[in-house]
């Protein structure tokens, strides 16, 4: 297999997004991690330019420009599954989140919902104490 298949046009949506986030173009920096002209180089997180960037999103952006062709998607569909997931608050498989952002990301996505079931809660737990049960 070349060095030219769809990881390419993996890493050049992937310049594009970064660009889109930040509004610069992404910067290699040198890392402890290799050496060589591929191995080495990482991205300047967007994070740095933009501290409202979500940072699954951020994840996503990252793992399409990785400098290592096997560290990215596989191809286009896959970048595009993660950032339909992003769009549609589900999580995505570049990030790995904790359960603190889990729970943040579920009640984002349920607010209203979630609003709801406390507003009842409380109308319960008030009318237990002030009218008896």
């Amino acid at each position: 297999m070349g060095l030219v298949d769809e990881r390419a046009d993996v890493y050049a949506l992937g310049a594009i997004l970064y660009f889109l986030l930040s509004g610069q173009a992404p910067v290699h920096e040198q890392s402890l991690s290799g050496f060589g002209a591929a191995r080495g180089l990482s991205v300047t997180p967007p994070r740095r330019h933009d501290r409202s960037i979500p940072r699954p999103l951020q994840a996503v952006c990252l793992k399409a420009l990785a400098a290592e062709r096997t560290e990215r998607y596989a191809n286009v569909t896959e970048l595009a599954g993660d950032m339909a997931d992003f769009i549609a608050g589900r999580r995505v498989r570049a990030h790995p989140e904790g359960l603190w952002e889990m729970a943040l990301r579920v009640g984002t996505k349920y607010r209203t919902a979630l609003g709801l079931i406390l507003a009842y809660l409380l109308i319960r737990i008030l009318l237990f104490f002030f009218v008896g049960p």
